[in-house]
């Protein structure tokens, strides 16, 4: 059978007032779009079937020419819309819905090569593709709507987001080695991951758990404050976010997420980053990313010419971070995105591993100064080992020259070094032959805001720059972020105020590119011109003055 003008393939049997009762109670379960839709007629307003006008207008129906019409063998099939028409999400994250098939297999027999009455009428119904992880989709009638094998009404939507109880860490680690060492099978392996302290949480569907319960998902949380504009702002670190097979592709994540944020909003912490298995995953939730970072891999003989020599190497413990914190200190100031570490951060996360823990050495200058340092593992077998820098800080530009001159020391044990530097990083202008390193340019972390007005008042604002507008912020996962805000900023500080709900203004965003401009990873005049800001030449030029683009690098991992 083809379909008829517009791509929809109409089915046409006669039916009774009964017969739309039982189908008003299955189409309501599906996503129908109608050609006609009118409500608050009278039931006892009858057509000339016997139905009512309201019954056949709700269902979206619509009457068939006086003649009759030809047979149809299969009038119980449905074609997609164009795909043009679909909403915008990758491919791989959209899905068809279930059509409507009124009436029972059975009554479909019988109807089937049957001429349609005159004044009949007919069910239009479309398939619709939209965001497989999209729990509430736009509502665009009066149906209720829903697929199958995706109902969050009855799943995620009543879900609780706890701290996973005391005596959970072996399912804690469990979830965690599937969802990110599956090779290593279901035996679960003893952890010796040294972690700062943070909070483990899961989501349940009761309103309180134990520790026999077992979530849908989890995740953890770590809290620090991080530079971002010279001040220093309050962050949720959001990390292994891992969900069981056995729960996937039911929303939990998304409903886990928009907890989790709600959780950071009311706890002061206006700022969410992560690492991101796959940024698009994230990016559809709000996230967006924060900073870049090159990865540098050469042999190291090639940074003998940029190498300086002097001073002492001495090899240290974790007990000499406050040492260490000073040299980061010194290296990074208030650069934007880097972390304010704690002593619990630094004892175990930077001066400790996964599997092995490495090598901390210091350097002193002539005077005695601690000038520089770095972490590094060194793995491969004999003739084919690698030197990782896992961090490193030093103070200026002298230091590390030594720094790697301590790296090119190894190169009768090492062939190949690695480390990471900011996008900035003056490395390829300090060797001989910059041809021989490989800098590969790499996204880093993702950010976004989760309360716009307490983050945008925590920054610091130029010098001399006096201005104000009104931005409208798209938020596909916080209705309580998506609006309008009128933005003054005056004196190197800011007010913001919310001004409604509707995200129009000068200047409108999705909140990941609004965030991305305000912690200065990209700039105005960038995001208007790759369309993720709308907003005239003026206003591109005010929001480039009081955001001024800048070098971001979270380094840190969590």
């Amino acid at each position: 059978m083809r379909p008829e003008k517009g791509g929809v393939i109409r089915r046409t049997a006669p039916a009774s007032r009964r017969t739309f009762a039982s189908r008003a109670v299955t189409m309501s379960s599906v996503w129908t779009t109608t050609r006609s839709m009118t409500v608050g007629l009278s039931d006892s307003t009858l057509d000339g079937t016997g139905h009512s006008e309201k019954s056949v207008r709700l269902l979206g129906v619509e009457r068939l020419p006086a003649e009759p019409q030809r047979p149809r063998r299969d009038d119980h099939a449905a074609v997609a819309e164009h795909p043009d028409e679909r909403p915008h999400a990758p491919e791989s994250q959209l899905c068809e819905d279930v059509v409507a098939q009124p009436g029972n297999r059975d009554n479909r027999r019988e109807q089937a090569g049957k001429r349609e009455p005159v004044g009949a009428v007919r069910a239009v119904c479309h398939t619709r593709s939209y965001r497989r992880s999209h729990l509430n989709p736009p509502v665009r009638d009066a149906l209720s709507r829903g697929r199958r094998d995706y109902q969050p009404s009855s799943k995620s939507s009543c879900m609780y987001l706890h701290r996973l109880p005391d005596g959970t860490d072996d399912l804690f680690w469990r979830y965690v080695q599937y969802a990110f060492q599956p090779d290593a099978g279901p035996e679960l392996e003893e952890s010796d991951r040294p972690d700062p302290p943070h909070t483990r949480y899961g989501l349940y569907p009761d309103t309180s758990v134990t520790a026999d319960d077992e979530p849908v998902t989890i995740c953890s949380s770590y809290d620090f404050s991080m530079w971002a504009r010279d001040s220093r702002v309050s962050a949720g670190g959001l990390s292994t976010v891992a969900t069981p097979p056995e729960h996937r592709r039911n929303g939990y994540v998304e409903v886990m997420l928009r907890k989790l944020c709600r959780r950071y909003r009311e706890t002061d912490t206006p700022v969410s980053v992560l690492w991101p298995f796959k940024h698009a995953f994230y990016a559809q939730f709000g996230w967006a990313t924060a900073s870049r970072r090159l990865k540098w891999e050469t042999e190291p003989s090639t940074l003998r010419s940029a190498a300086a020599t002097g001073g002492t190497w001495e090899r240290v413990g974790r007990d000499a971070w406050e040492s260490l914190d000073a040299i980061h200190e010194a290296a990074t100031g208030t650069d934007d995105l880097s972390l304010d570490r704690s002593e619990a951060w630094w004892r175990t996360r930077q001066l400790r591993s996964f599997d092995t823990d490495p090598y901390v050495y210091r350097w002193r200058d002539a005077d005695g100064d601690a000038r520089a340092w770095l972490a590094y593992t060194i793995d491969g077998d004999w003739g084919d080992r690698t030197l990782y820098v896992r961090s490193y800080d030093a103070a200026d530009t002298e230091a590390f020259r030594h720094l790697l001159g301590f790296l090119t020391d190894h190169d009768s044990q090492v062939g190949e070094v690695q480390l990471e530097t900011a996008t900035d990083s003056p490395l390829h202008a300090m060797v001989d032959d910059p041809d021989d390193l490989s800098p590969k340019l790499t996204t880093g972390p993702m950010i976004r805001f989760v309360d716009v007005p307490a983050a945008l008042e925590a920054l610091s604002y130029p010098d001399g720059v006096d201005a104000t507008v009104e931005v409208g912020i798209r938020d596909p996962l916080l209705d309580s972020v998506a609006g309008r805000y009128r933005l003054a900023v005056a004196d190197g500080a800011a007010t913001v105020e919310r001004r409604g709900d509707d995200p129009t203004g000068d200047a409108v965003a999705s909140i990941g590119a609004f965030s991305q401009l305000a912690v200065g990873y990209r700039g105005a005049s960038d995001l208007d011109a790759t369309d993720d800001l709308d907003a005239d030449r003026g206003t591109v030029e005010t929001l480039a003055a009081v955001f001024p683009a800048t070098t971001t690098y979270l380094r840190e991992g969590f």
